[in-house]
């Protein structure tokens, strides 16, 4: 399966503007995970599937059943669970720090920390928001599955006629990572603002990492991309305007984002806020 995304700009746009649809295409990209992941090879190690259900005190993983110490539970649209539960089943490190209430937990090299009752975390030492923070709830500490799972380069998925999620993770995903080319021809402060938000966004998401490929100028990248429609190997993410969306539609090359954004693994209400205010 593949897609294709052309960033469309309106040159009278504000760098604002510019910034948040920037973001937001890269934040889309974790909507693409299982997508994009790099599929195992015959080398590749063992997935580890995690499984649990809400409002149930049992899950599974790798198909074996486990008792939770708290049952899953739904908080400002996220799920929760014990944080030893979930950072066991996928092989990480936790330190907890009594004093400022801090599950740290590192995997590979990776680096999350979240505190308790605050909805701001720590990925690879950026600035995350959450949607649901950390809590304890029976005096157990519970955390946002999806936000733990994909900081460490897992995949998740709702399923919500069983409300069940469940987590997929490989090492392999975090040697091999999927690598996504993007093409582009910003300049100066816009061009900084993109180098600046692929680092945070490669350093938060830690099996994939978007390349930029930067053409000298857009007569260059227009060129270049349109040839390379007709080629049938187009990159997976180029900038555009919108009067080259023509040309673009043409060679197959225009993917709508509305099943992506409004769906069960989509953006959060949040995020969508954000980009329209």
């Amino acid at each position: 399966m593949e897609l294709n995304v052309t960033i469309r700009f309106s040159r009278g746009g504000s760098m604002l503007n510019a910034r948040k649809l920037l973001a937001a295409v890269l934040a889309l990209l974790v909507a693409f995970t299982s997508v994009l992941a790099a599929v195992p090879s015959a080398k590749a190690e063992a997935i580890t599937t995690i499984v649990v259900y809400i409002g149930k005190n049992t899950g599974t993983v790798n198909g074996k059943t486990t008792t939770l110490e708290q049952g899953a539970v739904i908080k400002n649209g996220r799920t929760l669970v014990p944080l030893r539960f979930i950072t066991e089943a996928m092989g990480a490190t936790l330190v907890w720090d009594a004093v400022t209430r801090t599950a740290n937990i590192t995997l590979a090299g990776n680096k999350i920390a979240l505190t308790i009752d605050k909805t701001v975390a720590k990925v690879n030492d950026y600035d995350v928001t959450l949607d649901a923070p950390a809590a304890i709830i029976n005096s157990k500490t519970v955390v946002p599955m999806r936000f733990v799972a994909e900081s460490m380069g897992a995949t998740t998925a709702w399923n919500a006629a069983l409300k069940q999620v469940t987590v997929q993770f490989s090492m392999d995903w975090l040697k091999n990572k999927a690598i996504v080319p993007f093409w582009e021809a910003m300049a100066a402060a816009l061009g900084k603002s993109l180098t600046g938000l692929t680092t945070e966004f490669n350093a938060t998401h830690p099996s994939m990492e978007v390349q930029l490929v930067q053409m000298a100028d857009y007569t260059t990248l227009q060129t270049k991309t349109i040839g390379s429609i007709a080629a049938k190997d187009p990159p997976l993410i180029a900038q555009a305007y919108e009067n080259w969306a023509a040309q673009y539609a043409t060679g197959f090359y225009l993917s709508t984002f509305d099943s992506y954004i409004n769906g069960a693994n989509g953006l959060s209400k949040a995020d969508i806020a954000d980009f329209f205010p």
